[in-house]
C-alpha cells in the first residue's frame, strides 16, 4: 500500500466518523452540500478511500457538517491519550465478545 493510498483510507475513515457523529447518512450530507442525494455515492467513494475529495469538495463537506479543518485534523491525528483510551475500550469490548 502506498503512502497516498494509506492517507486516502485514513481520510475516508475520518470523514465517515465525522459524518456519523453529526447523524447524517450519505444522501443527506450530499443535500447539505447543495448536491443531489444521489451524490451520496461520491461521498461513499471518499469514505472508502477510493478517491480523495478535492480541496473545494472537502471544504464544502466540512461546512455541511459545521466542522473545521481543525476538527478533521483531530480526527486524523488523535492525541496519544485518546488513542490509548480507544485501544483500552477496544480490548474490553473484545473480551466481552
Amino acid at each position: 500500500m502506498t503512502d497516498t493510498q494509506d492517507f486516502r483510507e485514513r481520510l475516508g475513515q475520518a470523514l465517515r466518523n465525522l459524518r456519523i457523529s453529526r447523524g447524517f447518512n450519505e444522501p443527506e450530507l450530499a443535500q447539505r452540500m447543495g448536491k443531489r442525494p444521489s451524490s451520496g455515492r461520491q461521498i461513499s467513494r471518499w469514505e472508502l478511500g477510493r478517491v480523495a475529495p478535492g480541496a473545494d469538495q472537502l471544504f464544502a463537506l466540512l461546512v455541511a457538517l459545521d466542522m473545521t479543518f481543525a476538527d478533521l485534523d483531530r480526527e486524523l491525528n488523535p492525541t496519544p491519550e485518546t488513542s490509548s483510551r480507544l485501544q483500552e475500550i477496544s480490548s474490553r469490548l473484545r473480551a466481552l465478545g
